[in-house]
């Protein structure tokens, strides 16, 4: 058994704070069945939970024998050489065109995941993602994107893609949703709801006036 490393823990106890999310996560899932998704667009606005949704999924896939590959958009050249560059050094192999990573080793059971956090910064790949890349990868391989917007119109409109391609939008927290969080933090009553008032479902408006609340005794 492969030993635990400090991100297989981030990622166990970040899960732990992602609620009201089931039918979600239960959605991202799908892509590890032999039949899933091949492309899973996770979207919303900023701050409503992607990449903790992302960071949920992780111990799920990896529990089922995946194995994840992590790129941030954001860090990558927006060009196929700095795509694959960056693909390639996460698979610690030279990948010199779209057609290189089907010959990356991949256990014939287990499930290969690129995970793009933050693909909004790729967009200028995008039709070379979909025309080139992802035909290339062999069928044992999965594509998580996370970004601000859904998938263009192309990835469900062209011939072959409806099947294989799955858009997950990530929407505000229900109320009772955002009270489980507040719960979590330590937070219940009078000021639970003055909090979840201001924030309105939004987890990350939860987890600022939290912090705000612990970092300043004044704070009321």
């Amino acid at each position: 058994m492969a030993m635990m490393s400090v991100q297989d823990r981030l990622d166990q106890a970040a899960s732990r704070t992602v609620v009201g999310r089931d039918r979600e996560l239960e959605a991202l899932a799908a892509c590890l069945e032999s039949d899933g998704p091949i492309v899973t667009f996770v979207h919303g606005i900023p701050g409503v939970g992607k990449s903790a949704l992302l960071q949920a999924f992780f111990p799920v896939a990896k529990n089922r024998g995946a194995k994840i590959v992590r790129i941030d958009g954001g860090s990558v050249e927006p060009s196929q050489r700095g795509f694959l560059d960056a693909v390639g050094r996460e698979l610690d192999t030279a990948i010199t065109s779209a057609d290189g990573i089907s010959e990356v080793g991949i256990e014939p059971h287990s499930t290969l995941i690129l995970v793009i956090d933050d693909y909004d910064e790729l967009r200028l790949l995008d039709s070379w993602l979909r025309r080139v890349f992802v035909p290339a990868l062999p069928h044992n391989a999965r594509i998580v994107a996370a970004g601000r917007y859904p998938p263009s119109s192309t990835w469900l409109t062209e011939p072959g893609w409806q099947q294989l391609v799955r858009s997950v939008r990530l929407d505000l927290l229900a109320e009772d949703a955002a009270r489980s969080l507040l719960r979590d933090l330590g937070v219940e009553g009078e000021q639970a709801s003055r909090i979840q008032e201001f924030a309105r479902g939004h987890p990350l408006a939860v987890f600022g006036t939290v912090w705000a609340r612990v970092r300043s005794p004044t704070y009321r």
